[in-house]
């Protein structure tokens, strides 16, 4: 019997290539209020960040940001994004095939740092929404990656232990906070990206989420 309990996901990045397109959204948004942002800098504040950590960082950098709240920048952020991913698809290749197939016998959630209509959209439109045994969204659970609450949340709402769980990520900021929660980790490291700089972190590397066997983890 395999000693996995629960598989939780990370959406974007891990299920979705998605964080470019926020990344355009954000650059867009602050532009519009007369800022300017490279796209590295602005993509280094998206990715592997929940929203709540994305708003405290451009009202840091852009204090006038603050004039508006979480849920107004939200609001504004959204249609922004929508423009920006048209007509884009969003799978990353293997990682929706992997979590249908193991939904299919043990319990899934996706943990995740966007807002909660975000992940539900998401997950509509991934086809996986019935499949989704929780979701724990920045909605839930202000304390963003890489602290480990989202995914000690995940693991109280399932009813398992954090030890039976494996964590499927791909930032550093999302391997460490698996790994503070007492779970496996399993990064995925795309060919071509980026070295997030998971490597000393996971558990288990892979470049494509379809690779994935529990014996690789529990020898």
């Amino acid at each position: 019997m395999t000693p996995v309990s629960a598989y939780l996901f990370d959406m974007d990045g891990t299920l979705v290539d998605t964080e470019r397109f926020w990344t355009i959204a954000l650059c867009d948004l602050l532009r519009a209020d007369g800022h300017e942002l490279p796209f590295d800098e602005a993509y280094d504040i998206v990715h592997g960040h929940s929203w709540n950590g994305i708003y405290r960082d451009i009202c840091r950098l852009f204090p006038d940001e603050a004039a508006r709240s979480i849920d107004e920048q939200g609001d504004r952020l959204k249609p922004l994004y929508l423009r920006a991913r048209e007509g884009a698809d969003m799978r990353i290749p293997g990682s929706v095939e992997t979590f249908l197939a193991l939904a299919r016998h043990t319990p899934c959630a996706i943990v995740s740092g966007s807002r909660r209509e975000d992940v539900e959209e998401t997950a509509q439109a991934l086809g996986i929404r019935d499949s989704l045994s929780c979701i724990v969204s920045a909605d839930e659970c202000q304390a963003g990656k890489p602290a480990p609450d989202g995914f000690l949340m995940a693991a109280r709402i399932l009813g398992v232990e954090p030890a039976r769980c494996v964590v499927f990520e791909d930032s550093l900021a999302g391997v460490l906070a698996g790994r503070a929660a007492g779970m496996r980790v399993v990064a995925l490291v795309p060919p071509g990206s980026a070295d997030p700089g998971v490597g000393p972190h996971a558990d288990l590397l892979l470049s494509n989420l379809a690779d994935y066997r529990p014996a690789l983890l529990f020898r």
